[in-house]
């Protein structure tokens, strides 16, 4: 079930709102009767009308304590479709090294094209979209096999920096896997980046971005497009990318498993950009004729 955001509803047993954390540890049955639903929008700063207010940190641990309960109470039921496709999930094998990231030559303008996405709405967070979960990541080339890509929900940070990016120095797509190295987890669809780079030597940056208005208009915009079954974040997806990148040389594609989802690849920076600004401006004409 859910509601008008998209975000799960799951109304758990009336009780109260505990006093503090560690009454609910001992007792996760003293919620409310207000749903999830309720705390996700509270500890995103849309205090909920019958919601007391409280601070950000107590509303995700109740939200983590509700969720744990709820799961507990009802674990023959299958989990909802919101939990098992809600962006930025790592559906492959992670093998990540902390360690500091030494700046390289091109992330300078990697990073300006990534906050000017942000400025556009191309990459960002909503609390009514995709779960609240931030969304778009940007990746450039490094060497053949290696490439530098923004974290795991970096996407609703306005300004990133270098602490914000993470080296891919193995992507293995027949064992599903990713090694990396860096200050931080590398994004969701990082398997996705590295089958394009893998399908063409000569793509040296990979945007992955959202607009309603693009995708939804693919097909009158003539954008390639991946099959409506094919889920964001799978080997499925990765490969159809990269098919797609090698097969129709399209700067953008639709991701149509991967609601609003966009990639924009180039030979540079500038090219995935640009090109990705003009298919912007070229649906924006599109709707006002």
């Amino acid at each position: 079930d859910s509601n008008s955001h998209g975000l799960p509803h799951w109304n758990l047993n009336p009780a109260r709102l505990p006093v503090s954390p560690h009454s609910l540890e001992k007792d996760p049955s003293q919620v409310t009767t207000l749903s999830i639903r309720a705390f996700l929008l509270e500890s995103r700063g849309y205090p909920h009308p019958n919601l007391p207010i409280i601070g950000t940190s107590t509303a995700i641990f109740t939200f983590w304590h509700l969720y744990q309960a709820q799961m507990a109470n009802h674990s023959h039921h299958s989990p909802p479709s919101h939990l098992t496709e809600l962006e930025g999930v790592i559906k492959f094998e992670l093998i990540h090294t902390d360690a500091p990231l030494t700046r390289h030559v091109g992330i300078s303008e990697l990073n300006a094209w990534r906050n000017l996405l942000f400025e556009l709405g191309l990459t960002g967070q909503d609390p009514f979209r995709y779960g609240g979960l931030g969304f778009g990541n940007v990746s450039l080339r490094t060497t053949d096999s290696q490439f530098l890509i923004s974290g795991s929900q970096t996407g609703g940070i306005s300004q990133l920096g270098i602490e914000h990016y993470v080296m891919v120095v193995v992507a293995d797509p027949a064992q599903n896997r990713i090694e990396s190295f860096g200050p931080i987890k590398p994004s969701s669809e990082s398997m996705t980046h590295a089958a394009v780079y893998a399908a063409c030597p000569e793509i040296e940056c990979v945007l992955h971005v959202h607009h309603p208005g693009i995708w939804e208009a693919s097909e009158s915009l003539q954008l390639p497009s991946t099959p409506p079954e094919v889920a964001y974040g799978t080997m499925a997806m990765a490969n159809e990318i990269g098919r797609l990148a090698r097969e129709s040389r399209g700067p953008v594609i639709a991701m149509k498993g991967h609601t609003d989802g966009l990639i924009a690849i180039g030979s540079s920076i500038k090219t995935a950009g640009l090109a990705l600004i003009e298919v912007l401006v070229r649906s924006k004409s599109h709707i006002n004729l």
